[in-house]
């Protein structure tokens, strides 16, 4: 109705939403739908608004409404369109941290976090529409950081809806264990992926991650005065039909700077 005062034409859309759900057959008459978008045709493509979230950039269906078979209601009838398809360069996320070590273990860490797509919707929706108790059990139960002592979060670098996502954490121990000489680190502060297929030898049907993705990590230990490094895992690169993972691990002796690095690209998310 608003757009039509200002003789902007758009179509009312019923749509099948929520990211593991399946497209409605069109072959198949049936009313499998559960949500509705709007549809605004333009001369060379097509706008598509979800108008009820209240974080979704302009014209970004996202996961709940990607890759669909929408109903549009239109003045000559009822026509079965597809919505847009995410790829994987639609949602990125850059992980930089610096973990400055003491000798008795304890330490900091600055942490950037460079995000686009389905990755900045959730990070609006977790973090910046709750209180300081839910941005922290998110950060530690659904990211798997480590529990920290001390922790601020702030938005810098500000460019409309862009930002960068600053994390400042403190923590009595970083390391997992030590025994006598030994400190055991991990790679990272947190789980750089905590999601684990359900096992089924015989798949009958389809598993649904939540979009195509990027997501990468550096994190960089500088180690306190005497430490050094003794042994470090194996570079690892596997590759597969839905994508692609690859990490790395050096150590710059004359810094005492350790730097662990990883990348993940999910091409196909519905497996």
């Amino acid at each position: 109705a608003m757009l039509n005062a200002v003789n902007i034409p758009s179509h009312y859309a019923i749509i099948n939403a929520g990211y593991d759900e399946m497209p409605v057959d069109k072959d198949f008459p049936q009313n499998a739908f559960n949500h509705v978008i709007l549809c605004v045709p333009q001369p060379k493509d097509t706008i598509w608004l979800e108008c009820t979230s209240r974080t979704q950039p302009f014209g970004v269906l996202g996961n709940f409404t990607e890759n669909r078979n929408a109903f549009l209601i239109t003045e000559t009838g009822g026509v079965m369109v597809p919505t847009p398809r995410s790829k994987a360069s639609n949602n990125v996320l850059h992980s930089y941290t610096l973990i400055t070590m003491a000798e008795n273990g304890s330490g900091t860490a600055a942490i950037d976090v460079h995000h686009t797509g389905e990755f900045t919707d959730v990070l609006n929706s977790r973090l910046f529409e709750s209180t300081d108790q839910v941005k922290k059990s998110y950060l530690i139960n659904r990211v798997g950081f480590k529990q920290p002592d001390d922790l601020q979060i702030v938005k810098k670098d500000v460019n409309g809806s862009q930002y960068t996502l600053h994390y400042d954490m403190s923590f009595e121990k970083i390391p997992d264990f030590s025994t006598g000489s030994k400190m055991f680190l991990n790679a990272r502060l947190y789980k750089f992926w905590n999601t684990a297929l359900p096992k089924m030898e015989k798949r009958e049907s389809d598993y649904y991650m939540e979009f195509p993705l990027i997501q990468t990590d550096t994190t960089i230990y500088q180690l306190p005065e005497g430490f050094t490094i003794e042994t470090l895992p194996k570079p690892t690169v596997i590759k597969d039909q839905i994508g692609q993972f690859e990490s790395d691990y050096k150590y710059d002796a004359a810094k005492r700077q350790l730097f662990t690095t990883c990348r993940l690209t999910l091409d196909q998310y519905v497996i």
